[in-house]
């Protein structure tokens, strides 16, 4: 999960207020960073093989387009939001400005959503960002490629996050970075 960096704005909205119309359209976001258009279309949510709960595999249509943040939240753009607003930062989240900001709840996360007239990815927006049209197995394709992501076996300095937006291979069919891992491979 990306956490906050999971953050959209349905297309039109006031922040993002041109619709998109291709996919990987990039505005600039109110929050200071890069959203990239993901427009509608109809993909097979769930995996063939997989925990019982993500089955069965269905073909799903998202009947709107939405704009995403092209990658994680940064530590520096979370900080902004905490310096406007008088939040406090999350001192876990100790890495370089430039790196993915982690340790907030749910609510700070949707704090700093509504704070920029953005919310939170829904289940099914962000498997459709991920998967795309071809309803692919990772962002990047249907074979798994372990240095297209940040994990377990290919961590950042300290064994931790690497900045956002560094394994570009690992972007998806709209552009979006860092939707496999990172945050997720977090080891500590």
């Amino acid at each position: 999960l990306r956490g906050p960096a999971c953050v959209a704005q349905n297309q039109g909205a006031p922040g993002l207020s041109m619709p998109g119309t291709a996919a990987g359209e990039a505005l600039p976001g109110p929050d200071g960073g890069t959203y990239l258009c993901v427009p509608p279309g109809k993909f097979l949510m769930g995996p063939e093989t997989g925990d019982p709960d993500e089955q069965p595999v269905y073909r799903i249509s998202t009947t709107a387009g939405f704009w995403l943040s092209e990658c994680e939240i940064t530590n520096a753009r979370y900080r902004r939001f905490c310096e406007a607003t008088g939040r406090e930062f999350p001192a876990h989240s100790d890495q370089a400005e430039d790196h993915p900001v982690h340790s907030v709840t749910w609510h700070d996360a949707a704090a700093y959503c509504v704070h920029y007239g953005l919310r939170l990815l829904g289940e099914t927006e962000w498997e459709y960002a991920a998967r795309g049209p071809e309803s692919r197995a990772y962002p990047w394709g249907n074979e798994w490629a372990a240095d297209r992501c940040c994990w377990g076996g290919n961590l950042g300095p300290e064994r931790r996050t690497l900045p956002v937006g560094s394994l570009t291979g690992g972007r998806s069919w709209c552009g979006a970075m860092d939707l496999v891992g990172n945050v997720r491979g977090l080891a500590r």
